[in-house]
């Protein structure tokens, strides 16, 4: 049932904007060796190269050990299924719990101070999930207080960097 209204609230959202302008194919083809030459030209930008660089060895170190704590959790600390999933629930709460808090903090002192924060929570995670209790009944407790944790590292590494990008390294 479910399915069935979505896809009936799909195809209405489809038909409202099947009249919208726009949508036609481009008459004018635009050389392929621009597309190259433009980004070629954008990666001459050292701030940008730099930024580009940081961002990627960030997301490479954050996604590695993440991919692995449901695990961690559930086989070595003895969180239950259920109770690793509603971690998530943790996570989204402190990123929503701290968006605008961090955005205006941004706004107000600079992007480096709320990425650096990120950063710091960021780090501190996978520190707390070895430094958390096994087989304990405060087990859930920590987890779901690293978990907010998270969230809030997560959204100002979030707002930061794009603050940074957009108002710092593209003039």
């Amino acid at each position: 049932t479910l399915i069935a209204v979505g896809c009936f609230i799909g195809l209405i959202a489809v038909l409202v904007r099947l009249k919208v302008p726009g949508g036609e194919p481009v008459k004018e083809r635009r050389s392929r060796g621009l597309h190259y030459h433009q980004v070629k030209q954008a990666l001459r930008d050292p701030n940008l190269v730099r930024y580009i660089i940081g961002i990627s060895l960030l997301v490479l170190g954050a996604s590695s050990w993440s991919t692995f704590a449901p695990l961690y959790l559930k086989d070595v600390v003895g969180l239950s299924q259920a109770q690793v999933v509603l971690l998530q629930s943790g996570t989204m709460l402190g990123s929503f719990a701290f968006s605008y808090l961090w955005g205006y903090v941004a706004d107000r002192y600079g992007s480096k101070r709320v990425l650096l924060s990120g950063i710091v929570l960021l780090l501190a995670v996978p520190a707390s999930w070895l430094a958390m209790p096994v087989h304990s009944a405060w087990s859930l407790y920590w987890a779901a207080s690293i978990a907010v944790m998270s969230g809030v590292g997560e959204v100002a590494w979030s707002i930061g960097q794009t603050r940074l990008l957009y108002v710092n390294v593209v003039p």
